[in-house]
């Protein structure tokens, strides 16, 4: 058993680290300079979502669509946030909340090809925190003065949280 590691997720998490630490920092940008930055986010999860795809296709035979689908709604989603990023701001209460959601569901979508070459630790890690995030997306989206009231705190947790869950996915791959 060989231990490896998986550079585009680790890019990712530190990535999500980033910019929810940066949503503590600055939580009065969060609906001006930061939308920008979420876009980039966004469409760089989107990418690594569809590499995902592909990857497991080619290993399995078949992918979990809904991580393809998710990687394209975060895609669209990121080229949203950067092309217009006045829209982003206003729409931020209903675009954060599907993106959750999308990321989420391809995360535990995902997780069970993953499960066979990763440690059981971080696969349960990886459950969780895919199961709170879809948590949190509908409660932003059945209520959304949630949202409102608290969306940088909401929007920071999750980023690190799906830092976290990335970085140790990317160390914890096992090669047979």
């Amino acid at each position: 058993m060989k231990h490896r590691v998986n550079w585009l997720e680790l890019i990712e998490g530190c990535l999500l680290i980033l910019l929810g630490v940066y949503t503590f920092i600055r939580p009065n940008d969060l609906l001006t300079t930061v939308v920008i930055g979420y876009g980039i986010v966004a469409i760089i999860t989107g990418i690594i979502d569809i590499i995902k795809f592909i990857r497991i296709a080619h290993v399995v035979g078949i992918g979990p669509y809904i991580t393809l689908t998710a990687g394209i709604i975060s895609i669209m989603t990121g080229c949203l946030l950067i092309n217009y990023p006045t829209a982003g701001t206003r729409l931020v209460l209903l675009l954060f909340p599907i993106w959750f959601i999308a990321h989420s569901i391809s995360r535990l979508s995902g997780l069970s090809a993953y499960k066979p070459v990763t440690k059981k630790w971080s696969y349960w890690f990886s459950v969780i925190f895919a199961i709170i995030g879809l948590i949190l997306g509908i409660m932003m989206i059945v209520n959304p003065y949630i949202s409102l009231v608290s969306s940088s705190f909401i929007i920071g947790i999750f980023c690190i949280i799906e830092g976290i869950d990335c970085i140790i996915s990317s160390v914890s791959y096992i090669e047979f």
